[in-house]
């Protein structure tokens, strides 16, 4: 469902991503991993063209989307739900996600309140539906920052930290969101430093470190890794 091969950047002198490459497939989830600057919102970046990369490409489905802007890569089936809720305080939640469908995507009136049913049952805010954003709590705000995305009806779907600032009961219930994702046969590519989150819901996990791709792997045989350890853990090798 997604392919990216060979992502390099730098910025000026400083090499960010160095020849990065991965794939992720339908109802699968990547996990992403690594110490404070290893390249991985960067990553996210070039995936989204909110960074243009310096080299590599980047396929959805199959379809080479490399040329396309952020706004393209979206149509061709891409969404992003990041680390910071970024709710519209003076909206119900419902009204949140018919205003992605409806006004962002062109949707019809009837069809994207279909739409918003499907993803208020996903991501369990039906009961929340009429609340404004700007009176959630924060765990449900993350829900309707993926809601949001999931509104732009995505094959491919880029969590950057969704579990951040959560409690280890509410990073559970992501866990929980995120297997309700694979199961709807999306591909998904979750950031995430809550190292026994990500274990929980990936398949694979790739660790990045300075740039580079250090191991892609079972969680079971990354987080047994004695480079893993010596890099993200701070055990010796």
């Amino acid at each position: 469902m997604l392919e990216a091969r060979n992502l390099s950047k730098s910025f000026g002198g400083l090499e960010v991503l160095r020849d990065v490459s991965l794939t992720v497939e339908p109802g699968i989830c990547l996990g992403i991993m690594g110490p404070n600057g290893a390249g991985k919102s960067t990553l996210f970046d070039l995936l989204m063209d909110v960074t243009r990369a310096d080299s590599g490409t980047v396929s959805v489905a199959g379809r080479d989307v490399t040329g396309l802007d952020t706004a393209g890569r979206v149509k061709s089936g891409m969404a992003r739900a990041f680390q910071v809720p970024r709710a519209f305080a003076s909206l119900s939640v419902e009204q949140t996600l018919y205003l992605a469908q409806h006004a962002g995507h062109g949707v019809a009136p009837q069809k994207a309140y279909d739409k918003v049913e499907a993803v208020l049952e996903i991501t369990g805010l039906t009961a929340m539906r009429h609340q404004m954003g700007g009176a959630l709590r924060l765990l449900d705000r993350k829900r309707l920052e993926l809601a949001k995305a999931l509104a732009a009806d995505p094959q491919v779907i880029l969590l950057d930290e969704i579990s951040g600032g959560l409690t280890d009961r509410e990073a559970a219930e992501m866990v929980t969101l995120v297997h309700r994702l694979k199961e709807a046969g999306l591909a998904v590519l979750w950031i995430e430093h809550i190292a026994h989150a990500l274990q929980a819901a990936s398949d694979r996990i790739m660790m990045l470190a300075l740039g580079r791709k250090v191991i892609e792997d079972t969680p079971q045989a990354v987080v047994a890794d004695p480079q893993v350890r010596a890099l993200y853990l701070g055990t010796p090798a």
